[in-house]
């Protein structure tokens, strides 16, 4: 399979449902020498898959990912449908206690466990022992175990849906209403009310540049196609990206650093400004989005600086201003 989609033997509207339908027979083909097999057998080919560095597979994350979200929804919809409304009557306060237990006592009691020792802050910390919604495959194990302990003649086998849904219902609603609050308490929001500066291009100049506004604490990144050139800035601990900045990949790379100021610095004058020229709408609307402010986006094109070898500049910033 890596070796046709290398040679582009397979169409480009065809990539995505071939990894699809490969994947159904890595698990109908196991499951059919032995029962459950397939699960493992999917896994495995997930593994392979990951592994093989198949090219295209942005394009099948992509796919993945919405696939995900309506399979979840229909399961949902399937189990809750499924569910007796004399069920939800049996909610009781112990099972509204072990709910709170938890929430408030059990999970961040497993977390502060788990990472004594580790380089996570006590902020981390807290935020990861709060922060745990549980979903669907609680939703799924309730409900196939449940009735069957219940068939079995164990006492309280019909308590297991009500108590799992009851978590479920109250991680959700708690944890997905505190998260924004809590992180921004915290101080651990990377959100874009943060500003941060992105220099595209990696000449020696730009990445001193870089390492000295990461040392005095200014949040930047700097990007460039060639690895090597990032190299210095890596070794520094400033946040790097290699990618073509036009590109799909840099857009899934820029989702977890947005961008309130860029200087495009690299060598061609043409490709500064469209970068600039293409970026600022979208860095302006994720800024409005993520901000009760308005912001405006302006590109600015400037001449060499003095003492540096580029021809020409092309800078993007976002000027904040309130309602």
């Amino acid at each position: 399979m890596a070796w046709a989609f290398r040679r582009d033997l397979v169409p480009e509207t065809l990539k995505t449902p071939v990894l699809l339908a490969l994947t159904l027979v890595a698990y109908v083909v196991p499951n059919l020498l032995m029962h459950e097999a397939g699960l493992i057998g999917a896994t495995v080919f997930g593994i392979a898959l990951a592994n093989r560095h198949v090219p295209d597979l942005g394009e099948l994350r992509r796919f993945k990912e919405a696939l995900v979200v309506l399979l979840v929804s229909c399961l949902f919809i399937v189990l809750t449908a499924d569910l007796d409304l004399g069920v939800l009557g049996k909610l009781s306060l112990p099972i509204l206690a072990l709910t709170a237990a938890v929430l408030f006592a059990v999970r961040p009691a497993a977390i502060w466990l788990a990472t004594l020792g580790s380089d996570l802050s006590r902020r981390e910390r807290l935020f990861v022992g709060w922060i745990g919604p549980r979903g669907i495959v609680a939703a799924a194990v309730a409900g196939l175990a449940g009735p069957r302990l219940s068939e079995a003649g164990y006492a309280g086998g019909d308590l297991i849906q009500p108590t799992v849904f009851a978590v479920i219902v109250a991680t959700v609603i708690l944890h997905g209403f505190s998260l924004g609050p809590l992180v921004r308490r915290l101080g651990l929001s990377t959100a874009a009310e943060t500003q941060r500066l992105a220099v595209v291009g990696a000449s020696p100049w730009a990445s001193d540049m870089v390492i000295a506004l990461h040392r005095a604490g200014v949040p930047v990144v700097l990007i460039d196609t060639y690895p090597g050139a990032l190299q210095s800035a890596r070794a520094a601990g400033v946040p790097t990206l290699q990618a073509e900045l036009m590109s799909r990949h840099a857009e899934e790379g820029l989702a977890d650093h947005p961008l309130n100021h860029m200087l495009a610095a690299t060598r061609d004058e043409l490709y500064n400004a469209l970068v600039c020229t293409r970026l600022a709408p979208r860095s302006a609307a994720s800024a409005s989005t993520n901000s009760r402010r308005r912001r405006t986006t302006s590109c600015t094109r400037t001449r060499a600086l003095a003492g540096i070898p580029a021809a020409r500049f092309s800078v993007m910033a976002n000027s904040t201003s309130m309602p």
